[in-house]
């Protein structure tokens, strides 16, 4: 069975599509490195400067904090939590597992406030973005930006919060109720079969240009990928450039993809 998706994909506003993918945040990796979750900012903590062993550890600690809160909550076995918390925050993170929400962050910027000349205190500030289900909405989630004071002791090798405080706990605010989606209005370059991954750059401006001499917004792009289909690999670079254009046209790019139900290819687009 064979159908057409069309607006399929992502809508390339802006030159979105160009963006250099060496300018991407990586969002996996070591804990110790932060994992694309967490970076430090410059340090305004004395009076012994924090030396690059120890911010990967405490770059560790404190993101492995929350996976350990969360994993205590999901099997019930809470050990673990006496690796990486202490005293008054041991307590705290005992009683978000109790709450049965444990929260998920990103985005943590964190900056060195004091560190001990025996190296066995530190003092933070970390300013992040979290969710967690809203006790008050039922199945709805919570977003807010946090700012906190923590206090982390290093004992038996493990460095471990001994307890926060929070500065700042700012909701964003809720999303207008849905209306209509917004139809572009566009034209489709060519007909179906066009083979538009050999486009030059001026092509593509020329192309984009008489978009908005039409009083049009959008550039239909036709993308074939079904089994048996002429393959290119010259598409990602073709779309960057027409990403490039777009963004400078103020124009947007839409993929109408033909695609076989069953086939692996179409499984790997949607």
């Amino acid at each position: 069975m064979t159908f057409r998706r069309t607006a399929l994909l992502v809508t390339l506003l802006l030159g979105g599509c160009a963006r250099d993918l060496a300018d991407g945040q990586p969002q996996v990796g070591s804990l110790r490195t932060g994992a694309g979750l967490l970076r430090w900012l410059p340090d305004q903590g004395r009076p012994r400067a924090l030396e690059p062993s120890t911010r990967e550890a405490l770059t560790d600690s404190l993101l492995r904090g929350e996976r350990e809160v969360a994993f205590a909550l999901r099997s019930g076995q809470r050990e673990g939590l006496r690796d990486l918390f202490t005293e008054a925050a041991l307590e705290d993170a005992r009683a978000v597992v109790a709450s049965g929400a444990a929260p998920h962050s990103w985005g943590h910027r964190v900056t060195l406030r004091f560190y001990a000349p025996d190296g066995a205190t530190v003092s933070l500030t970390d300013q992040f973005w979290y969710v967690i289900p809203d006790p008050d909405g039922g199945a709805a989630l919570r977003a807010a930006r946090r700012t906190q004071d923590v206090v982390a002791q290093l004992d038996d090798g493990n460095w471990r919060a001994h307890h926060w405080r929070v500065l700042r706990d700012e909701p964003m605010p809720r999303p207008d109720p849905p209306g209509p989606a917004p139809l572009p209005r566009g034209v489709r370059l060519g007909p179906p079969g066009l083979d538009w991954t050999g486009r030059s750059v001026d092509n593509w401006q020329r192309d984009l240009r008489a978009v908005r001499d039409l009083g049009l917004d959008t550039l239909i792009l036709p993308l074939d990928l079904r089994p048996g289909a002429p393959e290119s690999s010259r598409t990602a670079l073709a779309l960057s450039e027409a990403g490039r254009a777009a963004g400078a046209q103020r124009t947007g790019l839409l993929l109408e993809v033909q695609v076989d139900s069953l086939s692996p290819r179409s499984r790997q687009v949607r």
